[in-house]
């Protein structure tokens, strides 16, 4: 299990995202004793084109890619942002600011088979894994488990789409899924610095004979 980091927000959205579909196509395939999804599957951060161009060809195992398309972001609350502040555990007294932002992430997500891999049954059943890790309640809920460490987490808005199509890499077939769109949403955390922090106020003073006049009137501050 990867818990979600909000303070390096976008690596670590990869690296849980990256976990997670690893662990649910490990765990899609037994031998009868084992889990063994690692020998049939493989898990890529990136767009694999380039990458399967210098491969030696054919496919052993199904390529299952994901990558960020868009990012967009915005502060979180109204005023100066400040969410949260933070005191300096060796210094007490000492606090510094936490600012916060909502990032909403489209991903692209593609399949790649080969004969070798198993062809068409094999995209069709990667497909079917996908939609199960990343869609409906229990995709939802899934992603959201495997990446809470009690400090942010992956929420799931959208996994929709998927177009099968023949394609060709080094003159052998390959079996895709495209236009295949996953929306994240995840939120980060400034990290703190040294300089960050400064003096807190531990107590306001009010005069206990202060008065304020209230439409010709007299009130005392208690």
């Amino acid at each position: 299990m990867t818990a979600y980091d909000p303070e390096i927000w976008l690596e670590s959205t990869v690296r849980c995202l990256k976990d997670y579909l690893e662990y649910k196509f490990h765990v899609s395939v037994s031998d009868g004793t084992n889990y063994v999804g690692e020998n049939a599957y493989e898990v890529v951060p990136e767009f694999p084109g380039a990458d399967l161009d210098l491969r030696k060809m054919p496919m052993q195992r199904t390529v299952i890619h994901f990558e960020i398309d868009e990012i967009v972001s915005q502060v979180v609350g109204l005023g100066d942002n400040i969410m949260e502040w933070t005191e300096d555990p060796a210094n007490p007294g000492s606090i510094a600011p936490r600012y916060a932002q909502e990032h909403r992430l489209n991903l692209d997500v593609g399949i790649w088979a080969s004969d070798a891999s198993g062809g068409l049954t094999a995209r069709l059943r990667a497909k079917q894994i996908l939609q199960y890790a990343l869609g409906g309640a229990e995709g939802i809920t899934g992603l959201r488990d495997f990446t809470d460490g009690g400090d942010g987490m992956l929420e799931i808005l959208e996994f929709s789409g998927g177009r099968f199509m023949l394609d060709k890499i080094n003159d052998m077939q390959v079996f895709r899924m495209v236009e295949c769109t996953l929306r994240l949403r995840v939120f980060s955390r400034t990290p703190l610095v040294d300089a960050q922090y400064g003096t807190a106020i531990e107590e306001i003073f009010i005069d206990p004979d202060v008065q304020i006049e209230d439409q010709g009137s007299l009130v005392e501050i208690e």
